[in-house]
């Protein structure tokens, strides 16, 4: 499967956050926690982004991102190969450490970055441990964890040199007053009262943080995106003046998947199959949906269309099923392009 898009341009704000595979534990102890950080300073040299937050928890973690040069994939794939590669040594692993690439919504900087820091900042008590206590005793609880940037921003640590404090500052100053406790006071008021409209645009959108009009634009670049990668990949293949034969494809998918032709036919229990079937004839043979549907008896396009959906959450879902249907893909592409 073709990686998902992800939304980069030049001077992008974004929430990232990932998680420990299965949900396990992604730092056992402080030293863990420690080398995340040095992994954070190294992209930051590296590849030149602003943090402007973190938050480490036990099985995942969160950062306010900003990309002066629209690079966030690149500066990911530094912190987090980096952390891999350590976690996996150090505590004699192998294999996956997160539980994929990375969640990053782009954020509307103007309009949420202080409200998003409140909610960030305030993991840490969001936490069953915490469930019954006062409100006292959990903002004294915030203020003394250590894994997160809020110390850094209400001046009870020091401040790290490859994080950039000033755009959430200026919004203190500009919204809050200029002191350092006006920051602390309205994150800490976050413990009594949920902000429903921070929470509404936290759910209201998988594409980005903010207004209908931000996220109107987002998925503006998003289809633009996603139109030229698929003028792209259409151009790449007809340089070779061929398509590969529907045939030709149907047996390749039937020999990947260890099915016969007959359960492409099966209505039921076999549809995530017609799906790989009909994904390989559209990018492969160069068929229509609708010349999808004729063949595979799916009926419409429209159909067809659904099948393509249902199997792009299976793979991101199924790592094996995703690997199987990569090497069918690669198989093809190589043919094409030979």
């Amino acid at each position: 499967m073709a990686k998902r898009l992800r939304i980069q341009y030049k001077g992008a704000i974004y929430h990232v956050m990932n998680r420990g595979i299965d949900r396990r534990e992604l730092f056992w102890d402080d030293k863990d926690r420690a080398w995340f950080l040095e992994c954070l300073a190294t992209g930051v040299e590296r590849c030149q982004p602003r943090v402007h937050l973190y938050c480490l928890m036990p099985n995942h973690f969160h950062l306010l991102v900003e990309t002066p040069l629209g690079n966030l994939s690149q500066f990911m794939l530094c912190v987090q190969t980096r952390y891999g590669g350590y976690f996996n040594r150090r505590h004699g692993k192998r294999g996956y450490v997160f539980q994929g690439p990375y969640m990053a919504k782009p954020v509307e900087g103007d309009r949420y970055l202080l409200k998003l820091s409140r909610y960030l900042h305030l993991n840490p008590v969001k936490t069953k441990a915490n469930v019954g206590k006062t409100l006292e005793e959990k903002a004294a609880a915030v203020r003394a964890y250590a894994w997160s940037s809020y110390q850094e921003y209400i001046g009870d640590a020091a401040r790290k040199n490859w994080m950039t404090y000033g755009p959430l500052e200026r919004q203190v100053r500009e919204q809050l007053g200029r002191r350092r406790a006006a920051y602390r006071r309205f994150v800490e008021a976050g413990l009594a009262e949920d902000d429903r409209e921070l929470a509404e645009a936290l759910s209201g959108s998988a594409i980005g943080i903010g207004s209908q009009g931000f996220i109107g634009e987002m998925k503006g670049r998003y289809h633009r995106m996603l139109a030229e990668r698929e003028t792209e990949g259409r151009e790449a293949f007809r340089q070779t003046g061929t398509w590969l034969t529907a045939e030709d494809v149907l047996g390749q998918v039937c020999r990947g998947l260890g099915i016969g032709r007959e359960d492409l036919r099966r209505r039921r229990g076999g549809g995530w199959m017609r799906g790989v079937a009909a994904e390989m004839l559209t990018k492969f043979a160069g068929l229509k949906q609708e010349e999808t549907a004729r063949l595979l008896e799916m009926g419409t396009g429209a159909a067809v269309s659904m099948r393509l959906k249902d199997l792009a959450r299976r793979r991101r879902a199924d790592r094996r099923l995703d690997a199987q249907v990569g090497r069918m893909e690669q198989e093809m592409r190589a043919q094409l392009l030979a």
